[in-house]
């Protein structure tokens, strides 16, 4: 299992209403023939030792059975509806990263 993650910097704008009730239905349409297994979003994250925010205002975790299905899926050409939509709620770049799942309980 891998989980791609999505962050949204604190510092730029973000339509929250924009991005739970298009943004997420679009991406789980188009992902889930894909192969994605499951969604979590994170919102307001802080910071353990002081409980101030943290550097991202909200984070996406979207789970892959394998790498090779997240590679597929990133390289599927409908995933570019997604990726354009973007520009709808946040004006920057996302910050992209890829993880192993080491364990869950």
């Amino acid at each position: 299992m891998v989980v791609f993650m999505v962050s949204y910097k604190r510092e730029l704008p973000f339509d929250e209403t924009y991005y739970f009730e298009r943004h997420l239905p679009l991406a789980a349409r188009v992902l889930a023939p894909l192969g994605l297994v499951r969604a979590e979003i994170l919102r307001d994250l802080i910071d353990p030792t002081d409980g101030s925010p943290g550097p991202d205002q909200l984070v996406a975790h979207l789970y892959f059975p394998s790498s090779q299905v997240l590679a597929d899926a990133l390289s599927d050409p409908t995933l570019q509806e997604v990726m354009n939509d973007i520009r709808n709620f946040y004006p920057g770049e996302p910050t992209y990263r890829v993880a192993q799942v080491a364990g869950a309980d």
